[in-house]
């Protein structure tokens, strides 16, 4: 999923257009000391059909809208900007594939 999430940024998740990668890593320790966690957020998730759509959540999310629909319910996802140790572990375990071997003597 994590990896869904990066392709929709228009940037990497270690990069940022106003930011250094060494400010941004010093802003993710402080506000980790202080029990706080950064989030991307990715407003076009699922709305790559609708070009329209896409290009309108797009302007807003640079902005810094944040979306909701009728509901009020967020719009997209968003996207933690550093794994735990625990999420990467998991993301990589999602990852994870069972391959079938022929072994000696199946034949």
């Amino acid at each position: 999923m994590f990896k869904a999430l990066k392709k929709a940024l228009s940037w990497s998740s270690n990069e940022h257009p106003f930011m250094s990668e060494a400010a941004r890593e010093n802003a993710l320790d402080v506000l980790e000391k202080h029990g706080y966690r950064a989030h991307f957020y990715l407003p076009t998730v699922g709305a790559q059909d609708d070009r329209e759509l896409w290009e309108a959540l797009e302007t807003m999310r640079l902005a810094g809208f944040i979306v909701t629909d009728r509901n009020g319910h967020l719009v997209g996802k968003a996207a933690t900007a550093r794994l735990t140790s625990q999420e990467c572990a998991e993301e990589r375990r999602a990852s994870f594939r069972l391959v079938q071997t022929e072994q000696p003597g199946d034949m």
